[in-house]
């Protein structure tokens, strides 16, 4: 093929399959234009949606009818979800948005001559493709065949006679979603759609936790209930990425185009498609991973192509080329550009195949939606996917944080230097799941008498601790940012074949501390990794997972480091003096002030240092006015050590002005001393 050639092809599936972003997505009273059937509720009567994750990090609209997102509210073209829905938000409740619409795809070569014994056709059944009408998958038209939300171990009423032992009642994560839809005998016409005659058992999961909290694994059991089989299957999830801030600063609502401000990309070796919105600070990407099929990963054929809106021209019944240039093509397309004159409206699908599947068989597949704060993250709960998977849908063992002796981390305050303690409880952690602590039953260095796994314990597993991190963040606020930590020092098992081997320590000292500053501290625990065997051909690998930690947030203690008390006269200090109203005094300019982004006129701060454990502090103007008076004891836990901050604010609440002022300080320990200091607006 020529490059002109080439390009003419490229050209023609992006202008066939660029997907219908319609006038009805936009405006709930609009309807498309469309040549297609309008659905009503009342075409498909058992119709369902829900917030998957909504306790969760990462919520997701999902349905009975093989649809995700904003566009799975309803399968009805004219009646599009409220404002203030979204599709898949994560963080959850930050108002950043990433699904507008997704859906299975299933294709496959098929004979439907009635007759049979023919070559068969190419069909493609969709549970969304983009343009809002056309969807071919449906809830049955039994009252049971409903949206089944599991949030406790309670089994659901009905369950056993509706699902028999087809699901056997089992709670698996913090929130389970089943359904059941099919494509056939659904009570709704669809124009121009030739069935593959198949039904899909979806199973869906959500957790609380950190660590899996953007992990939404969705397990479909494609079942052939037709007497025909369906040759050279494939396996696809399309979904029309809107990655973005969905607010405006007056209530919520569309942000102007930051839908158009997407790009997507393809990781080969996770086989995980995603999109990134890299112009709006805050945004988070969003993609889709292959977790497991039934035929090994290097005898499938894999299909990504993403796709961006310059066409409203689609038609909805060509399934061979959809099947030709979308399902089956097995290749794989160049990442779309990040740069800001490249991006675009993007969409995207992902394919895998072939299967074949014959009649009343069943073709197992588990994709999983995941995001994460940046694309690093976003590759490493795709992995994360993968390992839940094969932990039967269960999350590793996360090891716990050394346990304080009192409610916070020990520690005590020297000069410029702080010294953190803390006790050996989390080196007891014991994973039932993990390979490598069980296999450890004998001495692996001299001396050893611990074992990972004690002969004769009778347990499967091991005990998996291996070591301790220090972290510290200089972050002032109450409520600091995971990522402000910076990693001070690691310690772990001696002599074993994880780590630095360093040995185990119990304390830490930071110096050349700032006396005034406040210090955020954490200390975490890690595990050893786990081990899991995978068949690749006729060869069998060993592969390690990522060694878990404990949360920084566990046992995060804030340490304000205090000046030195005064202990004779003239020691008090003013800081800064003079104060200036133009000068920044924010935290990221070494101030004490708070952070910039948070910053007003109510965080104007004066420090006086070195006060005595009990004082009083009395501001004066020149004339004698008596401006503020400040009590200092620290009998009282809530009461720095050594300063005493003032507001700038006078006993009525008002703004001082510029000038200079005086003040004293009366205390037991000494005569009154008298200082002056200066504020410049």
């Amino acid at each position: 093929m020529n490059k002109t050639t080439h390009y003419f092809f490229l050209s023609a599936i992006a202008l066939l399959f660029t997907f219908q972003r319609t006038i009805a997505e936009k405006n709930p009273n609009a309807i498309t234009n469309k040549n297609v059937t309008l659905l009503t509720p009342l075409d498909a009567p058992n119709y369902k949606h829900a917030y998957q994750g909504e306790q969760s990090p990462m919520k997701v609209m999902m349905s009975n009818y093989g649809s995700v997102g904003r566009a799975a509210w309803t399968p009805t073209t004219g009646q599009v979800s409220p404002a203030e829905t979204l599709g898949c938000e994560y963080p959850n409740g930050s108002g950043m948005e990433h699904i507008y619409g997704g859906g299975l795809w299933v294709g496959g070569i098929i004979d439907t001559s009635v007759a049979g014994g023919q070559p068969g056709i190419k069909v493609v059944t969709t549970g969304y493709e983009g343009n809002g009408a056309v969807r071919e998958l449906y809830p049955g038209t039994s009252p049971g065949d409903k949206l089944w939300i599991v949030r406790d171990t309670i089994k659901p009423p009905d369950w056993d006679s509706y699902w028999g032992s087809a699901i056997p009642f089992k709670k698996i994560s913090d929130e389970d979603f089943y359904c059941r839809y099919r494509d056939f005998n659904t009570g709704v016409n669809v124009n121009n759609h030739i069935p593959l005659n198949i039904e899909v058992i979806q199973k869906s999961f959500s957790w609380r936790s950190d660590y899996a909290g953007a992990i939404v694994p969705i397990d479909l059991r494609v079942i052939n209930q037709g007497t025909r089989v369906i040759q050279q299957a494939y396996i696809g999830y399309f979904i029309d990425t809107d990655v973005g801030p969905y607010y405006q600063t007056t209530g919520r609502g569309y942000s102007a185009n930051y839908y158009s401000q997407n790009f997507s990309g393809y990781v080969s070796n996770l086989h995980l498609a995603y999109a990134h919105n890299p112009v709006t600070r805050g945004s988070t990407p969003f993609g889709c991973v292959l977790v497991h099929s039934d035929s090994l990963p290097e005898a499938l054929h894999y299909t990504y192509q993403w796709l961006d809106f310059t066409t409203n021209n689609i038609p909805d019944d060509n399934d061979q080329q959809r099947y030709d240039n979308l399902m089956a093509r097995g290749t794989i397309a160049q990442n779309q550009s990040p740069e800001i004159t490249q991006l675009s409206d993007t969409r995207f699908i992902f394919s895998f195949g072939p299967f074949t599947i014959n009649p009343s068989d069943t073709l197992n597949v588990v994709i999983a939606l995941v995001s994460g704060e940046d694309l690093t993250q976003l590759k490493e709960n795709a992995s994360r996917a993968v390992e839940i998977y094969r932990l039967g849908y269960k999350l590793p063992y996360i090891p716990p944080s050394p346990k304080p002796i009192k409610p916070k981390l020990t520690y005590d305050i020297g000069f410029k230097k702080i010294i953190l303690r803390w006790d050996n409880t989390a080196e007891s952690a014991w994973d039932d799941s993990n390979h490598i602590a069980e296999a450890d039953s004998v001495p692996t260095f001299p001396g050893d008498t611990t074992f990972r796994h004690p002969p004769g314990s009778g347990r499967k597993g091991g005990y998996v601790f291996e070591g301790y991190r220090i972290y510290r963040s200089l972050d002032p606020s109450p409520n600091p940012p995971v990522e402000s930590f910076t990693l001070l020092r690691q310690v772990d098992v001696k002599d074993d074949e994880f780590e630095f081997n360093t040995g185990l320590e119990y304390s830490y000292e930071d110096s050349e501390l700032v006396r005034g500053n406040s210090y955020w501290y954490a200390v975490t625990s890690f595990a050893i990794p786990n081990e899991f065997s995978q068949v690749v051909g006729a060869e069998t690998t060993f592969v390690r997972t990522t060694p878990l930690e404990s949360s920084i947030r566990e046992n995060w203690t804030r340490v304000v480091l205090p000046f030195s008390s005064a202990t004779k006269q003239d020691e008090v200090i003013v800081v800064p003096n003079p104060y200036r109203v133009d000068a920044d005094y924010t935290y990221e300019n070494g101030g004490w002030e708070g952070k910039t982004i948070d910053w007003s006129e109510d965080k104007r701060l004066i420090r006086f240092i070195h006060v005595p454990e009990k004082c009083t502090i009395r501001i004066f103007t020149l004339a004698g006015d008596l401006v503020e008076t400040l009590n200092h004891d620290v009998s009282n836990d809530a009461i720095k050590r050594g300063e005493v901050e003032w507001n700038l604010l006078s006993r009525s609440n008002r703004a001082i002005a510029s000038g200079i002022y005086v003040f004293t300080v009366e205390s037991d320990q000494f005569k009154t001393q008298v200082g002056k200091f200066v504020i410049i607006r």
